[in-house]
Parts: C-alpha cells; sequence; structure tokens
C-alpha cells in the first residue's frame, strides 16, 4: 500500500474535483489540479496512468526527461521512481492507479509485466494504438464533466478496456529474478523514503539513514544513488524544498522561518537550490498565488 507524502498520489495537489474512489476492483481513479512546480522523486507500488489535461509538465524516469503533451498520456510502472515538474501556475490532470494485488485476479503474473507507453518514445506502427487509447481517457473525461449518470460504472469498464490494450500492445514480460531483485532493494528505498518524510525537518545525516537499513555509510550512499539517481542528501533537500514551495502558497511568515522549520539551516544553500528547482525566488511564489484561483477556474472552464 503507497503510504507517505510521497507515496501518495499526487501529494502537492491542491484540489480535487471528484473523492477518492478505490474499492474491490483495484482501481483508484481521480481528476486534480497541480500548482505549478517540483515533486520529489517517489514510487507507488501500483501502475500509475497519468492524463494531462492541460498545461505542460515533465516526467523524469530513470534519471531521463520526458515531456507530457496536453491531452496525452504517461504509464509510470510500480516501484518506478520518477518526479514531476509542472510548468504552468495550474495544471489539471486525470490519475489512475491500478492495484497490482488485484489485476492480478484477472491475469496470473500480472506483476511481472512492464508497460513502455511514454510521449516521446512511441514507435511510429504504435502510435495508432497509442493516440486511440488517448480518446478513450477523453472520453472518461467528458463523462465526468457531462455528469453522466452511474459515471463510475462506466469509467471503470473504460479503465479496463485501456489497460488491457497497454498489456496487448505496450507491454514486456520482465525476467523473474529480477523483478524479485528490484522488489527487495525498492522495499529497502521505501523504508528510507518513510523515514525522510518523518524526520525531514531534523538533521539527518548518512549514518543515521544507512543505520535504518542496516548496512555501512558508504555501501548505503552507493545502493540510494543506484537506486534513485541522486545522492542522499540531494534527495532530502529536493523533499525539504517541495514542503517549503507548498508552505509559501499558504503561509505569510517569513520564508526564513518557514526554511529553517523543514530543516534548512543553511540559507545560503536554500536559496540556491530553490532557484534551481523552481526558478524563482521564494517570495515569487507568493507573488503568483495570487492569480492561482483565477487560473484555476479556468482551466476547469476549458475542460467543460
Amino acid at each position: 500500500m503507497d503510504t507517505g507524502l510521497y507515496q501518495q498520489e499526487m501529494p502537492l495537489y491542491e484540489a480535487d474535483t471528484v473523492p477518492n474512489t478505490q474499492n474491490y476492483t483495484g482501481m483508484f481513479f481521480r481528476f486534480a489540479t497541480a500548482s505549478g512546480g517540483y515533486q520529489p522523486l517517489h514510487w507507488h507500488d501500483s501502475l500509475e496512468i497519468l492524463y494531462q489535461l492541460n498545461g505542460r509538465t515533465e516526467i523524469f524516469i530513470d534519471g531521463k526527461k520526458y515531456e507530457v503533451p496536453r491531452k496525452q498520456f504517461v504509464v509510470i510502472n510500480p516501484r518506478r521512481v520518477h518526479a514531476t515538474y509542472c510548468h504552468d501556475d495550474v495544471s489539471m490532470f486525470l490519475y489512475i492507479h491500478l492495484n497490482t494485488d488485484t489485476m492480478q485476479r484477472y491475469m496470473s503474473r500480472y506483476s511481472r509485466y512492464q508497460i513502455d507507453c511514454i510521449p516521446g518514445k512511441i514507435p511510429d506502427d504504435q502510435f495508432e494504438e497509442y493516440i486511440s487509447l488517448c480518446h478513450l481517457l477523453e472520453d472518461l473525461t467528458r463523462l465526468y464533466f457531462d455528469g453522466v449518470p452511474a459515471y463510475e460504472m462506466e469509467a471503470r469498464g473504460i479503465i479496463l478496456q485501456i489497460y488491457a490494450r497497454l498489456l496487448r500492445c505496450f507491454s514486456v514480460v520482465g525476467d523473474s529474478d529480477q523483478y524479485e531483485n528490484d522488489k527487495q532493494s525498492m522495499d529497502r528505498i521505501h523504508t528510507i523514503l518513510e523515514y525522510v518524510e518523518h524526520h525531514f525537518m531534523e538533521r539527518l545525516t548518512l549514518d543515521d539513514a544507512a543505520g535504518q537499513l542496516g548496512i555501512g555509510r558508504e555501501y548505503f550512499c552507493r545502493f540510494f544513488k543506484k537506486n534513485m539517481g541522486i545522492s542522499f542528501v540531494r534527495f532530502v533537500n529536493e523533499v525539504r524544498l517541495a514542503h517549503i514551495h507548498d508552505e509559501l502558497k499558504s503561509s505569510d511568515r517569513a520564508v526564513s522561518e518557514i526554511a529553517e522549520e523543514n530543516g534548512f539551516i543553511n540559507q545560503k544553500l536554500f536559496y540556491q537550490m530553490f532557484r534551481q528547482m523552481y526558478g524563482c525566488r521564494p517570495l515569487e511564489v507568493r507573488k503568483k498565488k495570487d492569480v492561482t484561483e483565477n487560473v484555476r477556474e479556468r482551466s476547469f472552464a476549458e475542460n467543460e
């Protein structure tokens, strides 16, 4: 089960347009808006389909950057480390999660399948099928905004159809031994992510983190960098920055006070990393928040 801030579905989303929807079918889907900015590296136990309704978003998977254009989607496989950056003040998404254990009722050895479906990587002979799936996601969106009776029932049928076609046209079968090795590694990474989420406001050391796994500091550094693509210190600071960025939009407290409360003691490093991640100064985030609500209302209207 996904837990913790960076295990939750798009944790820094500010507004939902439909309640969380998950039950025995093993599906979780929601329309939501996200404020602009960076969501640090994270992963989910479930397969994720992210459909961009408006705005421009970049997604980072395995250290590579891909753009998700408007009215297109990306599939992120379970336990695949990824991060997102929304360029617009407000972006709107449909995102879908499919629970691995439940999906195995429909298909044995489900967990061994990997979906390779990322915009910019679609082969020419699969592009027509990809666009067809985009249209199904658009149909799903229209059903919601039109207020169709029994929407959830029809939505689940469309989602199962999408996933069946992804398996048929975009899947590869992974090696079972490699799957077990990856699972063990990600279980250990999960332990560290939860530890960081609960202690990022404190002074975190490499020795403390390595101790959570019962391994040495040097081995931990190599292990974390190999599985996450960045150093542990960098990751902790990115988590802190994401919390600070989110708090700046809802608080009028001094920037230095917010930064220090969230674990950033070195103010020079804080301002340097903040500009690097968000392309602006902290105070500019507050200026943007004054127009965010108007932009959000316009975003919803464009998709009605």
